[in-house]
């Protein structure tokens, strides 16, 4: 089966069903070992391990299995392959954060997770998992909070800047990709401009992250926010810093270390 004649056939009362998803593992695991492209930041990697390799398939597998038909189904070769990739890469990103990025929060049984054995590993990742669930929920919620206060034509601007936030910490988009797409700089052109851009934005996200604090304090004073969720939108401040000023993870470098 072609990518786009097997979409088509993936749906529970289909009779190629059995046929359509052998067809789907395989193209998933060709696709899993070659080169993998970031669709934002641009940027290509592999993945090396082969435990690594067949996670992501049978991740991305089941969910294709559990949701379709996919929106491309039945559209072009091409098309279908370019968007099983992108959902093979996310997969691997999200694992990736998993594992790594939530080290620089300082939770013991978060870092742990570089030592456990396999048993404590996939529990360690599911902890991992649910704080970055809890705190992007909190941050949300605060954030909902610092738009409400604003005037509707100064609203763009700190929309924006969220959306950078959010890249940076939870999607792990490279910050110069950030730059290159909002500020039109490139280091490599005009390096003078790169850095003035920059520290535009790095002001931008500190006046956010000051608004998110001070919306969470309104929050605690007007009980929006309950005693433990007081204590989670802290820690998930702490942590949109911590990430924010840490040095930008790039899925090939990890992958190279490895």
């Amino acid at each position: 089966m072609t990518p786009s004649e097997l979409l088509l056939h993936l749906e529970p009362l289909d009779p190629l069903r059995e046929r359509a998803a052998r067809a789907l593992v395989a193209l998933l695991a060709q696709l899993a070992r070659g080169r993998l492209m970031e669709p934002t930041s641009r940027q290509t990697f592999e993945i090396r391990r082969d435990t690594e390799r067949e996670e992501v398939v049978s991740r991305v597998a089941l969910k294709i299995l559990q949701c379709s038909p996919l929106p491309v189904a039945g559209k072009s070769d091409g098309e279908c392959r370019r968007y099983l990739s992108t959902m093979l890469v996310r997969a691997h990103i999200a694992e990736f954060r998993k594992r790594s990025r939530l080290v620089l929060t300082g939770d013991d049984k978060i870092a742990a997770m570089r030592g456990a054995t396999t048993d404590e590993e996939t529990a360690s990742s599911d902890a991992a998992d649910d704080y970055i669930e809890r705190a992007r929920a909190l941050l949300d919620r605060a954030f909902e909070r610092v738009l409400a206060t604003r005037q509707e034509r100064f609203r763009e601007p700190v929309q924006k800047a969220w959306q950078q936030i959010t890249e940076l910490v939870f999607q792990q988009v490279p910050f110069n990709s950030i730059l290159a797409r909002d500020e039109g700089v490139d280091p490599d052109r005009d390096r003078a401009e790169f850095v003035r851009a920059r520290n535009r934005v790095f002001k931008n996200h500190e006046r956010l992250r000051i608004s998110l604090r001070e919306a969470g304090e309104a929050m605690t004073t007007d009980g929006s926010l309950k005693a433990d969720e007081v204590e989670g939108l802290r820690q998930a401040l702490i942590l949109l810093f911590r990430c924010q000023n840490s040095p930008a993870s790039r899925i090939e470098g990890q992958d190279a270390q490895q």
